[in-house]
């Protein structure tokens, strides 16, 4: 994957509920929307992801690591203290090693829903 390649389009405003922002990142590929991932922050606090989706035909190939990435930056840039991966299925093993091979820590919350904690972003 070449940065090239990859457009990332971002409303870190998307909308706002008091101290919380929600966001929208959308992952562009050859002037198509390939990809994109939402959530919400509270500056000086937590980042959270709380989807993260990429065409099938583009998985695999760094797309997911280059928004994450994007989306640490920013929870670094507004002094959270630790990045949240939500709703993570056990069963889910392709987002899981994408989530450990970033040093993402699990978290059980539920029978098979996990969190995903890096701290600090």
């Amino acid at each position: 994957m070449t940065q090239s390649q990859l457009h990332l389009n971002a409303n870190w405003r998307y909308e706002e509920y008091g101290p919380r922002r929600h966001y929208v990142i959308e992952a562009w590929l050859g002037g198509q929307r390939s990809g994109r991932a939402h959530g919400w922050f509270e500056e000086g606090r937590q980042f959270v992801l709380e989807k993260i989706e990429m065409d099938r035909s583009q998985r695999s190939r760094g797309y997911e690591t280059a928004m994450i990435e994007e989306l640490r930056a920013k929870a670094r840039e507004k002094r959270c203290g630790e990045f949240v991966i939500q709703g993570v299925r056990a069963a889910n093993r392709g987002a899981i090693r994408l989530y450990e091979s970033i040093g993402a820590k699990p978290i059980q919350t539920d029978s098979d829903i996990y969190a995903y904690v890096i701290s600090p972003p």
